[in-house]
């Protein structure tokens, strides 16, 4: 983030697996879960901390151009 000057707050971090969404959480993104692929097993996980949870990348994308 520093090398390029990314601001992390403004970011996203959208991924299959709750590791995913606690990297995104760790590093200050927003966080989103697709249930594809793994998502689906991390669904109901009340430790999960997701922002949003998509049915899919369409609708994370989608999430993500409206905020």
């Amino acid at each position: 983030a520093r090398e390029h000057d990314i601001d992390l707050s403004m970011s996203y971090m959208i991924g299959d697996k709750k590791i995913d969404v606690k990297a995104g959480k760790n590093a200050g993104c927003a966080s989103v879960l697709v249930l594809t692929g793994y998502g689906k097993e991390y669904r109901d996980d009340p430790d999960l901390g997701a922002d949003y949870i998509a049915k899919d990348i369409k609708e994370a994308a989608e999430w993500v151009i409206k905020r």
